[in-house]
């Protein structure tokens, strides 16, 4: 893995804000099925410390994003009082977070899913998105960036405004990792914009990050310009001064 690859997988580590001992430990079905015991009971406070414990995304075991999947599932089989139920749950995270965390992200997520009829279309989405995922756990950069692009324009067809943002920042992440800097830096920006208007706090935090780290990130792709004229190799000059000009570096 190149040195930029490895910095930004390590910054998406940093995002992710978890509970590491609790994903280590547990399965998605685990996490799902302890929360919807606490959402059965009406528990917030345990509902509240599996939600915040378990905030990762790559590896599927973040709740609203289980629950988004489970909800079409069941809409697809036509299975109305599991996706009532499920529909439920995802607005009582969406509740917790507003209310502690003044974070609108989760409410609205949950609005969308509990309007769309279009399961059919959301799921193709969907699994164009865990495709990206996919790609990013088999360091498949070109693929990741190809299925976040294509989930962000399904998305937006099938009306679900909050994935579409969501699924824009994972496109953000994935051009930081191929070295595509100023790309990502526009898409980090308009999210920014967008996060703000509409109180999705926690992502705009992390696009915040994530735009920091994009400064570090292009710090090193200059030094690597830099060192041109000691590469001992045309290719090896011509990869690391493309690089460079990739963020919109100039030439000296």
């Amino acid at each position: 893995m190149d040195p930029l690859s490895a910095g930004a997988d390590e910054a998406r580590k940093n995002l992710e804000l978890i509970g590491a001992q609790t994903a280590k430990s547990h399965t998605g079905d685990e996490i799902f099925n302890d929360f919807m015991n606490a959402f059965r009971a009406n528990d917030s406070e345990r509902a509240w410390v599996i939600n915040s414990d378990t905030r990762e995304i790559v590896s599927g075991i973040w709740l609203p994003y289980q629950l988004t999947r489970r909800i079409i599932e069941a809409r697809s089989r036509g299975d109305d009082r599991e996706t009532d139920e499920l529909v439920r749950a995802i607005t009582f995270i969406g509740d917790l977070e507003k209310s502690r965390n003044a974070d609108f992200f989760v409410s609205e997520l949950a609005a969308d899913y509990a309007r769309t009829g279009r399961a059919d279309e959301v799921a193709t989405a969907q699994k164009a998105f865990d495709k990206g995922l996919a790609s990013i756990r088999s360091k498949d950069i070109a693929a990741s960036i190809s299925e976040f692009k294509t989930s962000r324009t399904m998305f937006a067809a099938a009306g679900l405004d909050t994935e579409r943002l969501f699924a824009d920042f994972w496109v953000a992440q994935m051009l930081t990792d191929a070295g595509r800097i100023s790309e990502s830096d526009k898409i980090l920006t308009r999210i920014s914009g967008r996060c703000t208007r509409r109180g999705f706090r926690w992502l705009r935090m992390a696009s915040a990050r994530w735009s920091a780290n994009n400064r570090i990130f292009e710090k090193r792709l200059f030094e690597n310009y830099r060192r041109c004229r000691s590469c001992r190799t045309n290719r090896q000059r011509a990869f690391r001064f493309g690089v460079y000009l990739e963020i919109g570096g100039r030439a000296e």
